[in-house]
């Protein structure tokens, strides 16, 4: 991952931490916008994550069943023992990642490239001030998103619907990966 140090140092696109392999020794999401959690109650990965579930996959291959139903993925919007990031495995249905606190939140419905990039390890998907969320493994396709009450930045794939209700105190941004529109 072009690192020199396996400890507090992040590699080429920061792909050394926990949100993109739990193989690190940098748990959690150290260089979150809204910092580091301080707590070892929650803030760390939870799962194994994009770059793991590739490698998995490249070695014994895809559990194409797993997850194979309609499904809603709740971002966590406090921060208390048992709130994680974790990767999402999702092989059908029509799914969705929704948001409902009143602060502001980043839903990306873009897989992990699994490319020395931006978005190599996932692209994460987190309500402002929360140590926890989502990033999408190689392959899967969320369909739709909801933001919640804030300042919400969306980002779609070529597969998504992004639902958002203009509130007089807030305003909502959609981000498709080949223009921008505001809603």
């Amino acid at each position: 991952m072009g690192q020199g140090n396996a400890f507090d140092d992040f590699g080429n696109f920061d792909l050394n931490q926990g949100i993109f392999t739990t193989m690190s020794y940098n748990d959690g999401w150290q260089t979150a916008p809204h910092g580091n959690s301080d707590s070892d109650a929650y803030g760390y990965q939870g799962t194994l994550m994009a770059l793991d579930i590739a490698l998995l996959q490249i070695k014994y291959g895809a559990n194409t069943t797993y997850n194979n139903t309609d499904t809603v993925y709740v971002l966590p919007d406090s921060n208390q023992p048992g709130t994680y990031y974790s990767c999402i495995w999702d092989t059908g249905g029509t799914d969705w990642i929704i948001a409902g606190a009143a602060v502001d939140c980043v839903i990306d419905l873009r897989p992990a490239t699994i490319a020395y990039e931006e978005g190599g390890g996932g692209f994460i998907s987190y309500e402002a001030g929360t140590f926890g969320g989502f990033t999408i493994a190689q392959g899967v396709v969320i369909e739709n998103a909801t933001g919640g009450f804030g300042f919400d930045n969306i980002t779609g794939n070529r597969d998504s619907t992004v639902t958002a209700t203009v509130m007089s105190f807030g305003r909502r941004r959609s981000t498709e990966p080949s223009s921008t529109a505001s809603i």
